[in-house]
């Protein structure tokens, strides 16, 4: 006898529905096992209680809280695990720009170019022992901006720049 099995037939050898082959083997198997009997004691009482019209007490199953968070945490880990496999084998999306095409050609476009300021030489003074004062150039106007042609590939790189001839 196992107490899975006693437990299992503890209703009906309360009702004294049970064989007397079985009725025999739950006897002996209730004077070895002392949980067996614990349990078997707890629902004659739950039964007289009924007979008697009383209210019966719900005793709380053990583990029921643990087994409840396993059960959730066992469900959200599938769920992510699902998630993930959706997304690692979903195809890529249509791109938001069109790739560049190798027949595209170059487009022109009219570009300020920046004036060169080039800065004159100081002549170099001979080496007398006597200062000399040298007086600075007047200041020169900064050339104006010159409007020039632009040549640019598909990748943005400058092909050729040319200033516009007024």
């Amino acid at each position: 006898m196992t107490c899975r099995w006693v437990r299992k037939q503890g209703w009906a050898y309360l009702e004294d529905s049970l064989p007397l082959s079985q009725k025999s083997d739950v006897e002996a198997h209730l004077q070895a096992c002392v949980n067996c009997r614990a349990e078997l004691m707890r629902r004659a009482e739950t039964i007289d209680r009924l007979t008697r019209g009383l209210p019966v007490e719900a005793t709380p199953q053990q583990g029921s809280g643990l087994l409840a968070a396993v059960a959730l945490l066992a469900l959200l880990i599938v769920a992510g695990l699902y998630g993930f496999s959706l997304f690692v084998k979903s195809p890529p999306s249509e791109p938001l720009v069109a790739a560049p095409s190798s027949s595209l050609e170059p487009v022109g476009a009219v570009v300020p170019s920046r004036p060169r300021i080039i800065e004159p030489r100081m002549a170099s003074s001979p080496r007398n022992s006597s200062p000399q004062t040298v007086s600075k150039p007047a200041p020169r106007p900064a050339p104006k901006p010159q409007p020039t042609f632009a040549i640019y590939d598909e990748t943005g790189r400058l092909i050729k720049q040319e200033p516009i001839k007024p």
